[in-house]
């Protein structure tokens, strides 16, 4: 008699796994954080219509600085900042405005316009149209060349911000005159006020007191037949005729002077600097002695 087989136990089905909460599902709920696809071509492999218009680059990286920062301690040689609440001007921004103290050789020559519109070309150059009153780059960087201010830069942007723009470079340019009006202006007068005094001291038969004469002058008066005289000649010459054929007014010799002979001074070699530096001092020490 044959033995039956032994019956088999049934297997209780696996649970299903259920999905973890913090799990992110790829088929239902897509990543916030992931960019945005980029529109690419179409099937025939042209650029697509609609893609987004290219915007400028981002402003330079800055960090708030009103309600924490403090006001320095003051650096000669630069303005004084008033106590009270942080000016528009500090930081980096202080240092751009005062390293460029040509206007007040352009202001004597009534030429402060052109310079006013020159500073606010070269400040969008360096800072943006972006930047707020309370702001400051977080690391200072080298100051835009004089000559980027002519640079025309076509860019493609809205309505909007090419509005904004138009607007923002004008009022810049008036805030910057005022400033600079408000820093330096009080120079001019103290410089009319020393030469009233030493005209009247001329009047009234009392010697002036020798003043120490500026380095770039006695420069000048020494070197200008053998150093300076012929670069002035070829420099004028050549905005002459640059002028000519543009209809404008030709330049003042007395303004070509002044570029002229600070480029001379600057190719100079240190020894000869040195030499003229040490000249200029024995030459005030005697006046001193023998008005």
């Amino acid at each position: 008699m044959s033995t039956p087989p032994p019956a088999q136990t049934a297997t209780p089905p696996r649970p299903e796994a259920t999905p973890r909460s913090d799990a992110p599902n790829s088929r239902t709920s897509p990543n916030p954080d992931a960019p945005a696809p980029s529109p690419g071509p179409d099937a025939s492999g042209s650029p697509r219509l609609d893609a987004p218009i290219p915007q400028p680059p981002p402003p330079p990286t800055a960090i708030v600085t009103a309600g924490r920062e403090k006001h320095p301690c003051h650096q000669k040689g630069l303005p004084k900042v008033k106590p009270g609440k942080l000016p528009w001007v500090h930081g980096t921004k202080l240092l751009f405005f005062a390293r460029r103290k040509d206007w007040l050789r352009e202001s004597e020559a009534n030429c402060s316009g052109a310079f006013y519109s020159k500073m606010s070309k070269l400040y969008v150059k360096k800072y943006g149209y972006h930047l707020a009153d309370d702001q400051d780059l977080a690391e200072d960087v080298e100051d835009p060349p004089d000559e980027a201010a002519d640079e025309v830069v076509h860019e493609v942007m809205l309505p909007e911000e090419q509005q904004f723009r138009v607007q923002y470079t004008k009022n810049l340019r008036t805030r910057i005159g005022v400033w600079y009006h408000a820093q330096y202006g009080l120079l001019l007068k103290s410089d009319k006020t020393a030469f009233q005094e030493l005209f009247t001291g001329i009047l009234d038969g009392m010697p002036p007191k020798p003043q120490r004469g500026h380095m770039l002058h006695f420069y000048s008066r020494k070197f200008y037949e053998l150093h300076i005289k012929e670069d002035v000649e070829e420099r004028m010459a050549s905005l002459t005729r640059r002028a000519g054929l543009a209809g404008e007014a030709g330049p003042k010799h007395i303004d070509v002077i002044a570029k002229v002979t600070v480029e001379c001074w600057d190719q100079e070699t240190v020894e000869f600097q040195q030499d003229c530096e040490l000249a200029m001092e024995c030459e005030y020490q005697q006046a001193l002695k023998h008005p």
